[in-house]
């Protein structure tokens, strides 16, 4: 399956099999917008979305 063109939300991805799976799907040529508690750890790793920004999702 091809996914260029995709738009794909991980949840998890500062860590283990969620960022194992943002970055397969980044290198499968989708554009990734990574989700997690720990903005640090979402911080270190690389985007595939220029100009992307942190937000709280919840209260």
């Amino acid at each position: 399956m091809s996914c260029l063109e995709k738009r794909v939300v991980i949840t998890g991805a500062g860590s283990g099999i969620g960022a194992a799976t943002a970055k397969r799907f980044a290198s499968e040529g989708a554009s990734v917008v990574p989700n997690g508690r720990d903005r640090g750890k979402l911080d270190r790793r690389p985007s595939s979305e220029p100009g992307r920004f942190a937000c709280r999702l919840s209260r």
